[in-house]
């Protein structure tokens, strides 16, 4: 869960009870500001090595079973 997700549910929570939320998890400090932005950044990357992950098992996976066809077929 991310930052966001996690401020998003603390709110939602706190507005379902009829209360204002009273935790800021936001940092308080330029260093944490910056270790914050640092690790959206690795979120992003995270996420952009996943989907070229998953693009590669498409292709190993897509290559299995041509080879077998052709094995199959000729």
């Amino acid at each position: 869960m991310t930052a966001e997700g996690l401020k998003q549910t603390i709110r939602r929570l706190a507005t379902a009870r009829g209360k204002q939320p009273s935790v800021d998890i936001s940092p308080g400090c330029p260093f944490g500001a910056v270790v914050d932005e640092r690790i959206k950044e690795v979120e992003r990357n995270l996420g952009e090595i996943k989907s070229r992950l998953n693009g590669l098992i498409f292709i190993v996976v897509a290559a299995v079973v041509v080879e077998i066809l052709m094995r199959l077929l000729g």
